[in-house]
C-alpha cells in the first residue's frame, strides 16, 4: 500500500480515500496556510512597529538638536558682548527696542580715540578698535543690519573744513562705515547717520563718539 499526500489529498493505491478523511486533511492544510499568513502579518506588523519607533526616535533627536541650536542662537543675539576695554575707549551695551523683538547691541568707540580733534580720518588706534568690532560682527551678527551713528559735542565748529557739527559727525560715521566694509562687512547691510550734537553726555569728551548699532531682528 502506498500513501501520497498533496495538501490534504491522500490516495491509497491510486484510490481517493473517503470524503471524511479527505475533508479532515484539507482542513488541516487550510489551517496551516492561515497560520502561515498570520505569522507573515505578525512579522510585517513587528517590522512596521520597529520602523515607527526608529522614526520617532530620529524625529525626537532632530527636534532636540534644533531646539538646542535655536537656544544658542537666541543666547548669542541677546547677551551683551564682552568687548569692553576702558583703556581702549570702547564700550558695549544692549538697548531694548520699543517695537519689541531682539535688543540692539551698541558698540561705542570714543571719538577722541578714533579721530583727531576736528578730523574725520581714522587714527591707527581707531582702526584697531574697528578691526575687533568687525570680527565680532562677522562672527556673531553676520545676518544683522548695522547702523553707524556719529556724534559730536556741543562746541560750534570754528576752525575746520566742516561747516557744522552735524557735517563732521556724518563724515566720521561715513569713515567708520567705509572701514568696516573694507574689513568684510557687507555694504548692503550697513548705513551711516550723522547725529551732530544730539544726545549729549555729561562731558564733551563723552559726547564725542561713534556708535556701531547692531540692529536686533
Amino acid at each position: 500500500m502506498s500513501l501520497r499526500s498533496a495538501c490534504g489529498v491522500w490516495r491509497v493505491n491510486g484510490v481517493v480515500s473517503t470524503a471524511v478523511v479527505s475533508l479532515g486533511l484539507l482542513g488541516g492544510c487550510n489551517n496551516a496556510q492561515q497560520q502561515a499568513e498570520l505569522d507573515s502579518l505578525k512579522a510585517d506588523r513587528d517590522r512596521l512597529v520597529t520602523e515607527n519607533q526608529q522614526m520617532t526616535e530620529t524625529l525626537k533627536n532632530e527636534q532636540a538638536a534644533r531646539a538646542e541650536a535655536e537656544a544658542k542662537l537666541a543666547e548669542t543675539i541677546s547677551r551683551p558682548l564682552t568687548l569692553s576695554a576702558p583703556e581702549s575707549g570702547r564700550d558695549v551695551r544692549t538697548t531694548g527696542r520699543p517695537s519689541g523683538g531682539s535688543s540692539d547691541v551698541v558698540l561705542e568707540v570714543a571719538g577722541d580715540v578714533a579721530f583727531q580733534s576736528g578730523q574725520a580720518t581714522l587714527t591707527a588706534q581707531g582702526k584697531r578698535e574697528l578691526d575687533t568690532i568687525a570680527r565680532t560682527i562677522r562672527g556673531q551678527y553676520s545676518s544683522n543690519r548695522v547702523r553707524v551713528d556719529g556724534y559730536t559735542d556741543k562746541t560750534p565748529i570754528r576752525r575746520s573744513k566742516w561747516g557744522s557739527n552735524q557735517a563732521l559727525s556724518q563724515a566720521r560715521a561715513d569713515a567708520v562705515r567705509d572701514y568696516l566694509i573694507q574689513r568684510g562687512i557687507s555694504a548692503g547691510t550697513i548705513e551711516s547717520v550723522g547725529r551732530g550734537s544730539t544726545n549729549l553726555r555729561r562731558t564733551d569728551a563723552q559726547s564725542r563718539r561713534v556708535e556701531i548699532v547692531i540692529l536686533g531682528n
